[in-house]
C-alpha cells in the first residue's frame, strides 16, 4: 500500500465523529443528572443505534426499543417474584431465570422482531444480576426505570445526531457517470461497504448517477445489485445502454451482419477462435465459432455456468448484426490479428481494443466493437436522453473521463461525487 493509500485508510468517517459527538452528549447527561446512575447503557446503546446513515438507524433504534421494553418487562416479573418470596432458592432460581429466556425470545418473535431477542435477554439478565447481587438494599424497581430511561437517552441523541448535517445544496442538474471497472470496483470485483451505503444515501436524495463499464450484463449484474440505480448503465464498453430494472437494452450500437461475418473470416484464417457476442430481444446471446487454443476453452468453461449468459455452438445467424467481437490468445498472435484487422479495407468502421487477461499469463485479448460504440459517445447520447445540460465523469482512463480516479484510491470516486453533487452552501457551484 503506497503512502496516499495509507493516509485514505487513517481517514476518519463522518459515523465515526458522529458516535463519538453522542457518546460525549450521554456523559454529559449522565454529568447533568448528578452522576446518580450509570453513563454504560446510554453510551452502550448510542454506539450501537449510530448506523451508515439516518434510516439505518430508525430501524436499529426501534429494535433496541422493542428489546430494552420487553427484558424490561420479563426483569420486573422476577423482581416481583423475588420480592413475594415466590422465586426459589438457590439452582431452582437459577433453572427458572433460564427458563425465561424462552418466552423472551418466544415474545420477540411474535412481535415478528426476532433480531431484538438477543438484547431483550441482555436486558432481562442485566435487571436479574441487579436483584440476585443487590447488597445495598436499592430498589431494583427503580433500577429497571433507571435502565430503560438510560438505554432511550442513548437511542434518542443516535438517532438525533445522525439526523444532523452541515448545510449543503443539492446538484440535481448534473449527469454522473462512474467508471465501474478499477474504479468504484475493489480489488475483489465488489463495491465497498462504504460507496455503496453513500451511493445508495444520494441516489435516494435524488442523484442522477450511473455507471460505465466494459462487462455485460451478466457480469455486472451481481456487481450492482445492492445499489439503488435508476438510470440505464452503459454497458460492453460503450455498445449499449441496460436498463438492469427492466432488463432491457434501450440503446444498442451494434456490428452489421456483413462486416462481422468479415471480421470472423479474418481471424477464422489466422486459426483464431471467437466469441460473437449479440442482443436478440433483450437477450445476449453468444455465438462460438471453433475454439482452437485451451485458454479460450477454460474461459468458456468458467463463462457458461453464468445463467445470464446464452452460449450457442453455431456460427452467427445470416442477418443478425454483433454487439461485439471477443477472442484471447498469446500475445503475439494477438497483437498480429489486430494489426491486420487494421490494415482491412474496412477498418475505419471498427474500434480494436486488446489488452491483458489477468487471469491467462502471456495471453492478450481482442474485441471488436462498431467504431461509434464507445462510452464518450454512450454519455453524450444517456445525457441528450435525459436532458442533462451537464455531465461529470469519473474513471481511471484519463482519455475517457473528465476527473481522474487512481484505481488504486477505493472509495475516491465516490467521496469525490458526494462533494460534488452535495457542495456545502457557502461553496460556489
Amino acid at each position: 500500500m503506497n503512502f496516499s493509500a495509507r493516509l485514505h485508510s487513517l481517514r476518519v468517517g463522518k459515523r465515526m465523529l458522529k458516535t463519538a459527538v453522542t457518546v460525549f452528549l450521554c456523559f454529559l447527561i449522565y454529568h447533568l443528572r448528578g452522576r446518580q446512575v450509570s453513563p454504560f447503557y446510554s453510551t452502550a446503546a448510542a454506539v450501537l443505534c449510530m448506523q451508515a446513515n439516518a434510516e439505518d438507524s430508525i430501524t436499529t433504534s426501534v429494535n433496541r426499543i422493542y428489546g430494552t421494553l420487553i427484558g424490561a418487562f420479563f426483569g420486573s416479573i422476577i423482581v416481583v417474584l423475588s420480592i413475594y418470596g415466590i422465586l426459589p432458592k438457590g439452582i431452582m432460581s437459577y433453572a427458572l431465570i433460564s427458563l425465561f429466556t424462552i418466552p423472551i425470545i418466544k415474545t420477540c418473535v411474535e412481535l415478528k422482531k426476532p433480531e431484538t431477542a438477543s438484547f431483550s435477554c441482555m436486558v432481562f439478565l442485566c435487571v436479574v444480576e441487579y436483584q440476585l447481587t443487590n447488597v445495598t438494599g436499592g430498589s431494583a424497581f427503580l433500577y429497571v426505570i433507571n435502565r430503560t430511561v438510560d438505554t432511550l437517552i442513548g437511542i434518542i441523541l443516535a438517532l438525533l445526531v445522525n439526523r444532523l448535517h452541515l448545510p449543503r445544496k443539492r446538484r440535481d442538474d448534473i449527469l454522473f457517470v462512474a467508471a465501474l471497472d478499477k474504479t468504484l470496483e475493489t480489488s475483489s470485483r465488489r463495491l465497498s461497504s462504504y460507496s455503496t451505503v453513500e451511493l445508495n444515501a444520494m441516489l435516494d436524495q435524488g442523484l442522477n448517477f450511473t455507471v460505465a463499464t466494459e462487462q455485460t450484463p451478466a457480469a455486472m449484474i451481481d456487481v450492482l445489485k445492492e445499489i439503488h440505480l435508476e438510470l440505464p448503465v452503459i454497458a460492453m464498453n460503450g455498445c449499449a445502454l441496460y436498463d438492469l430494472k427492466n432488463n432491457h437494452f434501450t440503446v444498442k450500437v451494434t456490428l452489421p451482419y456483413d462486416l462481422t461475418k468479415e471480421i470472423v473470416e479474418t481471424l477464422d484464417s489466422m486459426s483464431i477462435g471467437v466469441f460473437v457476442n449479440t442482443i436478440l430481444h433483450d437477450v445476449l446471446l453468444i455465438y462460438i465459432s471453433d475454439i482452437k487454443s485451451m485458454e479460450m476453452q477454460s474461459l468458456y468453461r468458467q463463462l457458461r455456468i453464468s445463467p445470464y449468459r446464452n452460449y450457442i455452438y453455431a456460427p452467427l445467424p445470416e442477418g443478425q448484426d454483433a454487439a461485439y467481437i471477443y477472442s484471447m490468445e498469446k500475445a503475439e498472435l494477438i497483437e498480429e490479428a489486430a494489426a491486420c484487422l487494421r490494415a482491412k479495407p474496412f477498418a475505419s468502421h471498427l474500434r480494436i481494443v486488446t489488452g491483458e487477461e489477468p487471469d491467462y499469463p502471456g495471453c492478450r485479448y481482442l474485441k471488436v466493437y462498431h467504431c461509434k460504440a464507445t462510452i464518450e459517445n454512450m454519455i453524450w447520447h444517456l445525457a441528450r436522453m435525459m436532458s442533462f445540460q451537464k455531465v461529470i465523469s469519473l474513471g481511471s482512463d484519463r482519455d475517457i473521463y473528465d476527473i481522474y480516479i487512481p484505481d488504486t484510491e477505493e472509495n475516491k470516486a465516490v467521496r469525490t461525487i458526494r462533494d460534488l453533487y452535495m457542495p456545502y452552501i457557502w461553496e460556489k457551484d
